[in-house]
């Protein structure tokens, strides 16, 4: 698959655009809209009241335990049901890379570019507020 309608749209409308790498731009245009999913909290769409996740912020309070685990299945659980370009999500905590007031979260998961499933991975953070930053790597 390739990326959103509207940025396919958008970046064929651009003169002078550099041709980039399918897989770096579907990496990015994954990316893009996992931010969006993630930052979304279940009940604010009304078409989908499962979609994004429950206000997580007391979760940058927790380091351990069945709480980390519980929050890594309910981002597994959410990509896979709203990103069908990814397959095989696994998300796993990584005490190290966050601070102390911030939990850190890798994201793995095969892509399907031109036939081949490519691994991918995210760096995905719960910053204190409760919003998430993701960085995807091809």
């Amino acid at each position: 698959m390739q990326g959103r309608l509207l940025e396919r749209i958008m970046n064929a409308e651009r003169p002078g655009r550099q041709p980039r790498d399918a897989l770096t731009e579907q990496v990015d245009s994954i990316g893009s809209y996992l931010g969006r999913l993630l930052n979304t909290r279940q009940g604010s769409v009304s078409i989908a009241p499962d979609l994004g996740l429950p206000d997580i912020t007391n979760f940058t309070r927790l380091h351990g335990g069945e709480d980390v685990h519980a929050l890594e299945r309910l981002i597994e659980k959410v990509i896979s049901r709203y990103e069908p370009r990814l397959q095989d999500v696994q998300v796993r905590h990584e005490p190290s890379a966050g601070t102390a007031f911030t939990l850190a979260f890798s994201l793995s998961a095969k892509v399907d570019n031109e036939g081949t499933l490519l691994p991918v991975l995210f760096e995905t953070i719960l910053l204190p507020d409760g919003r998430i930053d993701i960085k995807g790597y091809a």
